[in-house]
């Protein structure tokens, strides 16, 4: 529930809501956007506009996500940049090892039923790696969600995660503008002002 707001007018002559949960907004656009310019209350980009980015967006998420996810994370006061890189890369390793491992041991194993047990504890190892990423994913979304006061739920936000994890990350990063446009960047951004 949104507090009473108090109108004002900003240095751009654009009207200025203060809100007493300290959310700051400017009504521009026909839309709410606070005072960096990110919108409040919808998505800034569909769930499938990736692609309108893709350099960084659209690559840093598909084949780093972890960075994607660590910057978005950070961007919205959730935690610090090594622990979200670190919690996301390591399970991203560990689901590359594991692929790796599976692999190696069939090359090189001569016994029969290798080919019988290895998959399955390797598909296994994988599923649970997989449903930790997409849970821990899942939190940075409702995070991104309840910053911005979009609707939503954390029920849509895990199966929009599990099913198309690469749109998701990018629409998270587009909103948050945790990346500059053409340019890959490793580094943390700057956290939102209000977001902590």
């Amino acid at each position: 529930m949104r507090t009473e707001a108090k109108t004002e007018k900003a240095a751009n002559g654009k009207d200025y809501y203060k809100h007493e949960d300290g959310v700051d907004e400017l009504q521009e656009k026909g839309g709410l956007f606070d005072v960096l310019g990110v919108q409040l209350g919808v998505w800034s980009a569909g769930p499938c506009e990736c692609t309108s980015s893709l350099v960084p967006n659209c690559a840093m998420s598909t084949l780093l996500p972890c960075v994607s996810l660590a910057q978005v994370a950070v961007r919205t006061g959730m935690t610090t940049y090594v622990w979200a890189l670190l919690f996301f890369f390591s399970l991203w390793v560990m689901a590359i090892g594991s692929a790796v491992a599976l692999h190696v041991a069939k090359l090189t194993s001569e016994d029969p039923d290798m080919e019988m047990v290895a998959p399955r504890v390797t598909i296994f190892v994988l599923m649970i790696i997989r449903f930790i990423f997409v849970v821990g994913a899942s939190r940075v979304r409702t995070q991104v969600r309840t910053s911005f006061h979009i609707p939503g739920n954390a029920l849509a936000d895990l199966c929009f995660m599990n099913y198309c994890q690469c749109c998701a990350i990018a629409q998270m990063a587009t909103h948050a503008q945790s990346y500059q446009p053409g340019h890959c960047g490793f580094g943390a951004p700057d956290t939102l002002p209000g977001c902590c």
